[in-house]
């Protein structure tokens, strides 16, 4: 019987406690409200973190960008799956003009040509 004890507590008082020490960062709320701008088989939340931190998608001078773009699809549920509905018109998407200016901004600081 004290064996049986012993293997539930790992079980009870594991990993699955919650809480997480860390405060999120804007490109782990970027990933988490946008699914990583990916379908959910392709969703990858630790590569698309990389990327954005990699990228400095945050910093300055596209942080409003940033910003409106995380605002829209936290405020537009289903804005993220929406991608993936081929039946919806590419212009018709959620927050697709959000994205698109910022894409065009990351693009033209990275010395990206944009066109």
């Amino acid at each position: 019987m004290r064996l049986g004890v012993w293997l539930l507590l790992p079980l009870s008082f594991g990993g699955c406690s919650g809480g997480y020490p860390l405060e999120p960062t804007p490109c782990d709320e970027l990933c988490h409200v946008t699914k990583g701008n990916a379908c959910p088989e392709d969703y990858r939340p630790a590569a698309c973190v990389v990327t954005c931190e990699q990228g400095d998608f945050d910093a300055e001078p596209c942080r409003q960008l940033f910003d409106a773009v995380i605002a829209c699809f936290r405020d537009s549920p289903g804005a993220a799956e929406q991608r993936c509905d081929y039946f919806t018109p590419y212009e018709q998407r959620a927050c697709q003009a959000q994205q698109e200016a910022f894409g065009v901004c990351v693009s033209l600081v990275q010395g990206y040509r944009y066109e």
